[in-house]
């Protein structure tokens, strides 16, 4: 505010210096005359009077310079010169102004590119309430079946470490895929992902309109088909409609009702690609194919990510200790089922030495991240 006051008044003194300075030279000249004539009363000639009274009062330029001072102008005057000095000297070589003009917009540019990428993937972490309390969880070692992404987990193996883990006070999965979706006479491509009821509670993420999705909704696989909106999707696609919850959405051609919006800012914990729908992690099947064993029961396929949210005082090192007998039970349980029976000696072994990681999950996930820190950082 005071900025803004000190700006307003150098632009109206910059206005009124035309005036101010001719009234200033006036009043000089007033003083000298009179100060003139008295000297010549004195006995002087008019010329010698005048020559002395000019002496007494000093030169007017230095006291017009001390107005200007007075007047907040100078710092701004010598400011305009600097700036009009340096265009005449790029008028002079343009050329070389040309390359100077290019170079300063190019390394501006990059840098400013560099950085918001750097913020985004590196330092921001996830707007949900107490990030630094999330972990993820990374099942580390020899697989046995299929694998599809980095740090993933089968359904199952979630479903058991949310059930029975004692250092988590809330877990959620997710998975983010792409799919097509109508309304009206658009169509579009869009990112979602499928998530567990339980991941706008964990993450702390309230609703702008309507509700998010429930534990409830874990239940039934494939049952009634729920979208939450993001909310800038919401607002670029429907431009802020209040009546949208209730509404239904072809969702990879299945009909998907509307039940509410995500708080303003958050886009998913993919910190790279922003989700603009979040549908329920039972509807699987409808958005990533029909298979030979459903992936919500299938314990030989990771494809989902698994978060949790540390007990208060909890530490990543201590959810790590705590998490490894658990886990080794269900890796014996496993090796005991009939996908083993096949299985070679090695392999049964170097699959029983699997251990779960716990990575720090306050920024999300990010396959930029794993693959570009190093450079970003440099």
């Amino acid at each position: 505010m005071k900025l803004f006051s000190w700006a307003r008044s150098v632009v109206s003194a910059l206005l009124q210096r035309t005036r101010v300075e001719g009234e200033t030279e006036e009043e000089l000249r007033a003083h000298v005359q009179h100060r003139a004539d008295d000297l010549e009363r004195l006995g002087m000639t008019r010329t010698e009077a005048e020559r002395r009274a000019r002496i007494e009062f000093g030169g007017h330029e230095s006291f017009k310079e001390e107005c200007r001072e007075a007047l907040s102008t100078r710092i701004l005057e010598v400011f305009l010169q600097d700036l009009r000095f340096s265009f005449r000297m790029l008028r002079k070589s343009p050329g070389f102004a040309a390359v100077a003009i290019l170079t300063l917009a190019l390394g501006i540019g990059a840098n400013t590119a560099i950085f918001t990428l750097l913020d985004q993937i590196l330092l921001r972490s996830l707007p949900v309430q107490d990030p630094q309390q999330l972990v993820l969880l990374d099942l580390v070692g020899h697989p046995y079946g299929n694998s599809s992404g980095d740090s993933v987990l089968s359904y199952p193996m979630y479903r058991d470490l949310q059930e029975h883990n004692e250092v988590f006070s809330g877990m959620f999965g997710h998975r983010s895929t792409t799919t097509s979706l109508s309304f009206g006479v658009q169509a579009e491509r869009v990112r979602v992902e499928l998530v567990s009821g339980t991941y706008f509670s964990v993450l702390g993420v309230r609703p702008a309109l309507g509700r998010a999705l429930t534990p409830e909704a874990d239940q039934v696989p494939n049952g009634e088909p729920l979208v939450v909106l993001n909310y800038a999707f919401w607002k670029e696609r429907w431009g802020g409609d209040l009546g949208i919850v209730g509404k239904t959405l072809l969702v990879n051609n299945r009909n998907s009702t509307v039940v509410g919006v995500a708080q303003a800012g958050f886009d998913g914990v993919e910190a790279d690609r922003a989700a603009n729908l979040f549908v329920p992690i039972m509807m699987q099947e409808a958005f990533m194919g029909e298979r030979k064993t459903p992936l919500l029961t299938d314990r030989r396929t990771r494809w989902m990510q698994a978060f949790g949210r540390l007990k208060p005082g909890a530490t990543i090192e201590q959810a790590k200790a705590a998490l490894q007998p658990l886990t080794h039970a269900m890796l014996e349980m496993e090796v005991k089922q009939p996908a083993f029976n096949h299985a070679s000696a090695y392999d049964r072994e170097e699959f029983l030495k699997s251990w779960m990681n716990v990575l720090p999950g306050s920024k999300g996930f990010s396959y930029t991240r794993n693959d570009l820190t190093t450079p970003l950082w440099v």
